[in-house]
């Protein structure tokens, strides 16, 4: 019987270490030092029933034997063993061989409470249980007991039956739980479509709540009204038609229920895409599908613009949360941004290669002098024609100075920042050692430029930093922040830009060389760089009216590398008397709800 109860406990709990308490037998009574006697086995699911009961006859006879050991103390062991407290305390008693006295001192002990006891009669042909009401209920005392008689069912048929394939499901519960639970066959009208049926449900209860998602409410008027605008707009805007597929990139909110609704009155259907996912198989899932627009929500906003620029045929998202798309931040900040990494490099810098983390991904060695003289160089020369004895230049993210000392002594004012202060003093020093009077510097995080104290800059140079940015709206927050600061007309120059549209072909020049030279530190995961494409930047000159054209072109060089093969340089024309542009289409958009409140939210007007 104690066998059979340790596999019920070991069954419901799923527990392997499990303790039921025994009254002590009759010829031990008299000289009893404890009310009762712990009794712990361990259950594995691949010992047989027959292993256990041996175990467990072995575990009454040290009970017994080692009754004489203080109980509390021996409970305090047993618990600090187990880490953590007896779960279910639970008594067995077999009439037969334990006193009806000695069982009732352990029913009503004070000292140590039980969830339940099993009394077993003395003719073997029934029990009766006492049990704490306040956890549980008769019907499922009852249906324990069903339990614990099924478990001996099974042992009859089978003493060699490993634990693990005992099962504590009856056959008549099975029964239920296949065919009357499962009975669930309901009318449903198949010639309408769910969107008319809730629609329906509409007309007789508008008021009434139809979503709660956390503290979030909505009813069933204001759900009719979103998803109508949402129809609308994806039939005007997006020209959605019948099986147009749109794809839904939203976690569990009352977003993603307007979605699926506006969607399908849209005649579109909808294709559902895990945020959970991996970034890999969210990409196969819409270039395999074809899906030009995607639904979701600000906090995807990061993966939602690096997913827009590594698939081509996705044209548009839309982020049903926001009111402002290009004002989001992203939720995860990149770890190249992180402070304590550049004080680190700048801290064990020995010169202005080491000290910018200038590295080969393939060999993991550092730049020659050679070839970071020539990217100095590139820069010098791209900028030369703008450059004068009144030239106002801001760097962002000036790091060791390699841009920054060659370009100084040809302007006016050089304004130099870095996230690193370790950095910024020993540019500092150096600046002071070569008398650059005309250098200042200051320690803040590219997001912060607007903080600095100085305005009209005639050039703005961002030169090998954006791969480090948290993401594309990361990146137009900054540039935007840097054209402010910027005299009516100048230049803005971001260097040595990843180049999204060869971001592939460096990984598999990288993996190559990683496969042919296994001794070298190679990088092979670009994951956390931000590469850029383009036609990102041509799309900024449609965004930002202070942009009057974007040029590209690659580095100014002899010596091959990274560098030179997967990167390019950028420079914007700013001009702030722009008042109108003429509108020009985008490579790719993104939308907020202010897309969709003009929108009719009465009724839908289908193509």
């Amino acid at each position: 019987m104690m066998t059979g109860l340790k596999i019920l406990l070991y069954k419901y709990t799923g527990q392997e270490d499990i303790v039921v308490v025994s009254p002590l037998y009759k010829d031990e009574d008299e000289h009893k030092t404890n009310k009762y006697i712990l009794l712990r086995d361990l259950l594995e699911e691949n010992i047989t029933f027959k292993e256990l009961l041996m175990r467990v006859k072995q575990t009454v006879s040290e009970g017994i034997k080692n009754q004489h050991f203080p109980l509390e103390k021996l409970i305090e062991h047993m618990e600090e063993n187990r880490g953590t407290a007896i779960a279910t305390r639970v008594a067995l008693m077999m009439e037969g061989i334990h006193k009806r006295e000695t069982y009732e001192d352990v029913v009503n002990s004070q000292d140590f409470y039980f969830d339940f006891t099993v009394a077993v009669k003395d003719n073997g042909i029934g029990v009766r249980v006492q049990y704490n009401a306040s956890l549980f209920s008769e019907e499922s005392i009852r249906a324990l007991l069903e339990r614990y008689a099924y478990i001996f069912t099974q042992a009859v048929s089978d003493i060699n039956k490993k634990l693990g394939d005992f099962s504590i499901t009856t056959e008549e519960e099975k029964r239920r739980i296949l065919f009357d639970f499962n009975n669930t066959k309901a009318y449903y009208p198949e010639n309408k479509t769910i969107h008319e049926l809730f629609s329906e449900q509409v007309a007789k209860t508008p008021d009434n709540i139809a979503l709660v998602y956390n503290e979030r409410k909505m009813t069933y008027r204001e759900l009719e009204d979103k998803s109508n605008k949402l129809a609308n707009y994806l039939i005007a805007a997006h020209n959605i038609k019948p099986d147009t597929l749109v794809g839904i990139f939203i976690e569990n909110s009352i977003e993603q229920i307007v979605a699926i609704l506006g969607i399908l009155k849209s005649g579109g259907a909808y294709v559902p895409i895990a945020t959970s996912l991996p970034e890999e198989r969210i990409k196969t899932m819409i270039d395999d599908s074809k899906i030009r627009l995607l639904l979701s929500t600000a906090k995807n906003i990061k993966i939602l613009n690096k997913l827009q620029w590594e698939c081509e045929g996705f044209d548009a998202f839309l982020c049903l949360d926001s009111e402002d798309i290009y004002s989001e931040n992203e939720a995860e900040e990149s770890g190249l941004m992180d402070k304590k990494l550049w004080e680190y490099i700048g801290q064990n810098s020995v010169d202005e290669i080491t000290g910018g983390g200038w590295a080969s991904s393939y060999t993991g060695e550092a730049f020659s002098k050679e070839e970071m003289a020539e990217y100095a160089e590139n820069i010098f020369l791209k900028l030369k024609p703008y450059l004068n004895s009144n030239t106002k230049v801001l760097e962002i993210g000036c790091a060791s100075g390699i841009s920054m000392f060659r370009i100084a002594p040809y302007v006016g004012m050089y304004y130099g920042t870095d996230l690193s202060s370790v950095i910024i003093e020993k540019d500092r020093e150096r600046a002071e050692k070569e008398n650059h009077k005309n250098i200042r510097l200051e320690c803040l995080p590219a997001h912060d430029i607007d903080k600095i104290d100085e305005k009209d800059f005639d050039i703005v140079i961002i030169n090998s930093v954006i791969q480090a940015f948290s993401g594309h709206n990361y990146l137009r927050q900054v540039i935007k922040k840097a054209i402010n600061l910027m005299s009516e007309k100048g230049i803005l120059f971001i260097g040595d830009i990843m180049d999204q549209d060869k971001k592939y072909e460096l990984l598999d020049s990288l993996l190559e060389f990683k496969k042919n030279n296994p001794q070298y530190d190679t990088k092979t995961d670009v994951s956390e760089e931000l590469f850029v494409s383009r036609k990102f930047f041509e799309d900024l000159t449609v965004e930002m009216k202070e942009i009057e054209k974007v040029d590209f072109s690659t580095k100014i060089h002899t010596i091959e590398n990274e560098l030179t093969k997967y990167r390019y340089d950028a420079i914007f024309q700013i001009d702030k008397n722009i008042n109108h542009k003429m509108p020009s289409p985008k490579h790719k958009y993104q939308y907020d709800n202010r897309a969709i409140e003009s929108f009719d939210s009465t009724c839908l007007h289908p193509v």
